[in-house]
């Protein structure tokens, strides 16, 4: 008696209408972490490019550090002002890769889009 396979194995259409769990776990996995990435980034966006920094508040930021760094770390006066040059550079240099971020961003919008950006912005700049 010869075994017959047609019984176990489904219609080609019913194959293509209803796609097996194993196949759909992948595609949930990318979904999710797609959402999850966008998540963040949107939050990075939202709470680290568009906050307003007073050059003040970055001073007050880098005197306190290099003055608990130098107690810690027992440094010389020259390392002292190296540090303080450094933190110095790398505050200019955050600054200059937000704006270049936020002008590239500007870049990709039409003018209608830069209008409600800046308007964004501009709102989520308020306390």
């Amino acid at each position: 008696m010869p075994i017959s396979t047609a019984s176990h194995s489904a219609p080609p259409s019913a194959m293509l209408s209803k796609p097996p769990a194993a196949a759909m776990l992948p595609l949930l996995l990318v979904f999710l972490c797609g959402i999850t990435v966008g998540a963040l980034a949107m939050s990075f966006f939202h709470n680290t490019l568009h906050k307003p920094r007073t050059v003040t508040a970055v001073e007050s930021w880098n005197k306190e550090t290099v003055l608990k760094w130098k107690k810690e770390l027992n440094l010389r006066e020259g390392q002292q002002r190296e540090l303080e040059t450094t933190l110095d550079d790398f505050a200019k240099y955050y600054d200059n890769v937000l704006a270049d971020g936020k002008t590239r961003i500007m870049g990709i919008l039409d003018d209608e889009q830069k209008r409600k950006f800046e308007h964004m912005l501009l709102e989520h700049r308020k306390p």
